[in-house]
């Protein structure tokens, strides 16, 4: 199986290494396209998150965290109260933050356990449906805000579902082997550039093959393959609510990729991650179908003028300073008692 796996992986290197050049110039074209999505929306959202991970999941923040929502994770979701803050960093931060908070969060926990917490928070990251997707691609705080509400709703219902799922797994995890960084700045500079480099091989690998499959089955290869660049390509072709939605919920191979090299090594497969996301794209097309295309069919669109007005980095900074409130609140009273 390994073999025809590495056969596999060199037959297509080779494909892609023939069609680079053929058609160079619609690599070049793809690549800037995915750095410039990356450089303007992704990295202002993702790279606050990543710097303060380490202090967000270590394990006196793990234990606030515990203190202070911990005991909603067992009811809810079939959770251990130190669950909590992987599950927050997971609904704020988005991927691939929400993969590391788990996998840094896992030591001590259930197999069980660690999988419902990995499913559920490996979603997008608010910040950059409202800011990103939103505001900058579509012009719209509004639609904005509901990818980001229904992206909340289908985790927090993927938990609930998941509560009593792998119940089989019950092997204890060891503590993660982590790997050593100089400072939370320079791996969460090396993670935005990865993710940097993750989206340009999507997207050129995208544009490549629509010079073959033609421009629209080109860009559904982009929706399913890389999430940015992907919404960027649906505000082009000014792609419907539902489409916007499943794009959304889905996140992409790129940010698929991304967390499973986090989370395979971890147990959890494909088939499972799949599940989940699949279910999460469904929650979040069927919302904006029924906000604006049943409620609302005239779909209201805020100005890009007043949409302007909230910056990707404010607001990203902004929600990582509330993360940090209960840890702050927690080493407060320690320093009284």
């Amino acid at each position: 199986m390994r073999r025809r796996l590495a056969a596999a992986k060199f037959l297509l290197a080779i494909f892609f290494t023939g069609l680079l050049l053929i058609w160079p110039g619609q690599a070049l074209i793809s690549a800037q396209s995915a750095m410039r999505t990356w450089a303007f929306c992704v990295a202002p959202a993702l790279f606050p998150f990543l710097a303060l991970l380490p202090m967000l999941t270590c394990s006196l923040a793990r234990r606030a965290y515990e203190r202070f929502l911990g005991k909603w994770m067992r009811p809810l979701f079939g959770l251990p109260g130190a669950a909590a803050a992987s599950v927050v960093t997971g609904m704020i931060a988005g991927s691939p933050a929400g993969a590391l908070a788990a996998r840094n969060a896992s030591g001590g926990m259930r197999k069980c356990e660690f999988k419902r917490m990995a499913l559920m928070g490996s979603g997008v990251g608010p910040v950059y449906l409202v800011s990103g997707v939103g505001v900058a691609l579509f012009g719209s705080v509004e639609l904005g805000v509901w990818l980001a509400g229904a992206q909340w709703v289908s985790q927090i219902l993927t938990g609930v579902i998941l509560r009593r799922a792998f119940r089989e797994e019950q092997e204890l995890l060891p503590e993660p082997e982590l790997p050593e960084m100089a400072t939370p700045i320079r791996a969460a500079i090396g993670n935005v550039l990865q993710v940097c480099g993750y989206m340009v091989c999507f997207s050129v690998a995208a544009g490549l093959l629509s010079r073959i499959v033609g421009e629209q089955i080109g860009n559904a290869l982009l929706y399913f393959l890389d999430l940015p660049s992907g919404m960027a390509a649906a505000a082009r072709a000014k792609a419907g609510v539902v489409t916007t939605g499943l794009i959304a919920g889905f996140g992409g191979m790129c940010i698929a990729t991304q967390n499973m090299a986090v989370l395979r090594p971890m147990g959890i497969r494909w088939r499972e991650y799949f599940a989940a996301r699949g279910f999460c794209a469904a929650m979040t097309a069927g919302t904006l179908f029924l906000r604006f295309r049943v409620f609302a069919p005239e779909e209201a669109v805020m100005a890009i003028e007043t949409a302007a007005k909230i910056p990707a980095m404010e607001i990203s900074m902004l929600a990582a300073i509330l993360l940090a409130i209960p840890g702050t609140i927690f080493l407060a009273k320690r320093g009284k008692s």
